[in-house]
């Protein structure tokens, strides 16, 4: 059995935070060198609305940059992801079996 991960919620804060000196920014940045490196992260966006509940796929998951009026240095940050299968898989057997209809994004990007 493979020892658990903690759980975390973490609000990411203003979309600029990571061009900022904010010891809000420090913080997660430290945070991120002290935890284990994860398979995968599951995020619940606050940002997309789907009826019914959207679950993002396997394929390659581009950027969304859902703001506007920031420095154009903010716009060229990537994090480039891809679906898991198997994970998408397990989300919406876990969604299935609640009775929570939903369906599966291919290719929806990461906000």
């Amino acid at each position: 059995m493979q020892p658990s991960l903690p759980t975390l919620f973490l609000s990411h804060g203003a979309p600029d935070l990571i061009l900022s000196d904010h010891p809000g920014a420090e913080v997660l940045r430290r945070l991120a060198g002290r935890l284990p490196r994860p398979r995968a992260i599951v995020v619940a966006s606050a940002h997309w609305f789907a009826d019914p509940i959207g679950v993002t796929g396997t394929g390659a998951l581009e950027t969304i940059h859902d703001f506007a009026r920031f420095p154009e240095r903010l716009y060229a940050e990537q994090y480039p992801a891809h679906g898991d299968a198997a994970l998408c898989e397990e989300i919406v057997g876990l969604l299935a079996d609640a009775g929570l209809p939903h369906r599966v994004y291919a290719e929806r990007g990461l906000d």
